[in-house]
């Protein structure tokens, strides 16, 4: 298996009152948390939350039957000491369904006022119920025909979050232009949403995706770009950049997720290795940057590639935006990662943009 690294030049910041280098912003990780973690994955994750300032634990799921909860004892655990840390804790609700996010109940909700207006309801009573700093609003798969329901939806939850001294993130699917080429960024009025919200997160991951060829998961071009089209689209406070802790293995019946701490030895315990597969045709125009690949073939002879984002990635990822003014970021999710992922990120509040070493065969 290989790591294969591009270097970044370093960029300078910005340039101090009294001469020489002023100190770098300081940058606000936040990271989603599986409401479902058990008690073992909440004592590995602990001791990395002193390197976040926000927690997304994902505690409710949004479907035809209403709000559900999904907290278990572990998640309740880590916002307990997240909360005791002084992180700002926004539970995450979704709209997912049995075979994904769902658009469907979103649909009918935003088509009633009455339910709308229950659906509001209901959000701010768990924020404001558990005594929460605010909600991290997480419903994916909606289409252009949805677009201004939505952000009526989104005035409507701001104001009554803001009114209860609460806050509000939304999520946003990943866009690098103004004429985006699939449909899901359409769904949402960006500049109309940053300023309803405190927040958007673009959701910069899943460049290549299960259903498709296997390649990187968040090539560091488009991240460039995805960054560049969100500070020109929202106020630079209000961006915060979602990045991944994981990769896919293709060649099963249906790609998997890969957690990034289990990058480095995943083909070898569940087949024979092969070289590294060369980068899918659609990438090899892109600015890739750090990116894991390996290939394996497993008992039953087939041949499996595995793509990831391994921490030198997510390094010069987090280096390459703030030149651009993003301070602010989420990591899905914080179980994918381990220890150095997040003090790496910590140490970038004490330092700026800077050289990632380029090496052709990191192992």
């Amino acid at each position: 298996m290989a790591l294969l690294l591009a270097g970044l030049g370093a960029a300078p910041g910005p340039a101090a009152a009294r001469g020489g280098e002023a100190p770098p912003p300081t940058i606000d990780v936040a990271a989603w948390i599986d409401g479902g973690s058990d008690a073992d994955t909440a004592a590995r994750l602990a001791p990395s939350l002193s390197s976040l300032t926000t927690l997304f634990p994902v505690l409710h799921v949004f479907s035809g039957a209403g709000i559900r909860g999904v907290g278990g004892d572990g998640a309740r655990a880590l916002i307990a000491r997240a909360e005791d840390l002084g992180l700002a804790v926004l539970p995450a609700v979704q709209n997912l369904g049995d075979s994904g996010f769902d658009a469907a109940p979103v649909r009918a909700m935003l088509a009633d006022p009455a339910a709308r207006a229950r659906h509001v309801a209901a959000l701010v009573a768990t924020v404001v119920g558990d005594r929460h700093a605010g909600l991290n609003l997480d419903y994916e798969s909606l289409t252009p025909g949805d677009r201004d329901a939505f952000a009526a939806f989104v005035a409507e939850l701001a104001a009554a979050l803001h009114a209860r001294g609460k806050r509000l993130s939304v999520c946003v699917p990943a866009r690098t232009s103004a004429d985006p080429t699939w449909d899901a960024p359409l769904a949402f009025d960006y500049v109309r949403l940053a300023l309803l919200a405190d927040e958007l997160v673009y959701l910069a991951y899943d460049w290549s995706w299960p259903g498709g060829e296997p390649g990187p998961i968040a090539p560091l071009g488009w991240v460039r770009e995805v960054a560049r089209f969100a500070v020109a689209a929202s106020p630079a406070a209000s961006v915060r950049l979602g990045l991944p802790l994981y990769g896919y293995d293709w060649g099963g019946p249906q790609a998997v997720p890969v957690p990034q701490r289990d990058l480095p030895t995943w083909g070898a315990s569940r087949g024979e290795p092969m070289d590294p597969p060369a980068l899918p045709e659609a990438a090899r125009g892109t600015e890739v940057g750090a990116v894991f690949r390996a290939a394996y073939r497993d008992p039953e002879g087939r041949v499996h590639r595995v793509f990831g984002e391994p921490i030198q990635g997510l390094d010069e990822k987090v280096a390459a935006v703030r030149a651009l003014g993003v301070t602010r970021f989420a990591l899905w999710r914080a179980e994918f990662g381990e220890g150095s992922t997040f003090e790496g990120l910590k140490d970038h509040g004490r330092r700026g943009t800077h050289a990632v070493t380029k090496d052709d065969s990191v192992r």
